[in-house]
């Protein structure tokens, strides 16, 4: 069927598509809202006229009639960014399965600035992913604009929003009892930045196992999760007259930097004379020259269940605040002499 429209291409309304295929503008609508009831024959029939129209979505459209934006603000720290993007990714992954698009807000420091929900908050978005540590007062002031808000990894002071974490004490907990149960006796911890609460809670974790188990001093240093700061800790930690006969990381990166500072600057034999554990399991974890013994996040679970306490808060907003922690994998690989589960 031809038509004498002269409109740009890409300009054509539901109601064009609709006329051109003879179903109602509803129908149109439905076959562009994903999980709509619709059948597979009026489907096809719908998509060859908006092809041949040319005709899109008009998502601003839609969101005047919704009052919803189907825009989600994540908030994320550069840091994390560039160490784990796969967070980012899964994300990504788990808000377009719903219809929901993400909106990025890239943060230099842990706590970014002071105002950055005032930022948020030029936009007209549906909820806020956290993927830093926000202070109270301004998840309160998103609960006042009716914004939901959900922390991925970051636990919200008096539980005042939803979050959904690994278990990165636990997860170390398990590292330091399998490093002792394998005959370490002496240990070194490089962690990130004092103010880094994963580092932390990885950090305490550890540390309060050993404590369990009659170690009573853990030389510690910090590093900035990046691989240069963990060959450079490395050397510092070698540097000093401390013995150690094992290393844990808080992040892959840092490991990396801290088993070639060992193997190539000072000759060191990995895991025969100095064992080295990280987290995260990053794509360079599992490769040759590594084999890092590390603990993998279930990044994946983590980003659909975040999106998922999302939705139904954004749904009902009286909804109680949820905080739920899963365990990470210890993966075991050629770079510790750890004992077996």
């Amino acid at each position: 069927m031809k038509t004498d429209d002269k409109r740009p291409a890409g300009s054509a309304t539901s109601y064009d598509v609709a006329r051109l295929a003879g179903v109602s503008q509803s129908a149109v609508s439905r076959c562009f809202k994903p999980d709509a009831s619709i059948s597979e024959k009026m489907r096809k029939k719908v998509l060859a006229a908006a092809a041949e129209l040319h005709y899109a979505p008009n998502a601003i459209a839609r969101s005047l009639i919704t009052r919803r934006s189907n825009i989600v603000a994540v908030l994320i720290t550069e840091a994390t960014t560039r160490v784990t993007p796969e967070i980012l990714f899964q994300l990504n992954v788990a808000l377009l399965r719903q219809g929901l698009h993400l909106l990025l807000f890239s943060i230099t420091r842990e706590m970014g600035h002071d105002d950055i929900i005032g930022e948020v908050l030029r936009y007209k978005v549906d909820g806020v992913i956290a993927c830093t540590t926000l202070p109270p007062a301004q998840i309160a002031r998103c609960r006042q604009q009716g914004i939901a808000v959900v922390l991925y990894n970051r636990v919200a002071p008096g539980e005042q929003a939803c979050s959904v974490s690994c278990d990165h004490a636990s997860a170390n907990r398990d590292i330091a009892e399998r490093l002792h149960r394998g005959g370490h006796r002496r240990f070194a911890f490089i962690a990130g930045a004092a103010d880094a609460p994963v580092s932390q809670l990885r950090l305490q974790g550890f540390v309060q196992r050993l404590g369990e188990l009659g170690v009573g001093e853990v030389a510690v240093v910090h590093g900035d999760l990046s691989y240069r700061s963990g060959h450079a800790c490395m050397l510092e930690l070698l540097a000093r007259d401390v013995a150690f006969d094992a290393v844990v990381c808080a992040n892959d990166d840092m490991a990396l930097g801290a088993m070639d500072a060992a193997r190539f600057d000072k000759l060191l034999r990995v895991p025969q004379d100095i064992s080295i554990v990280g987290f995260d399991d990053v794509a360079a974890a599992e490769r040759p020259p590594y084999r890092l013994t590390t603990v993998r996040q279930p990044v994946e679970d983590m980003a659909r269940t975040v999106v998922r306490l999302l939705l139904e808060r954004i749904a009902d907003p009286g909804l109680p605040p949820v905080v739920t922690t899963m365990p990470g994998a210890l993966i075991v690989r050629a770079s510790a002499h750890i004992a077996a589960d």
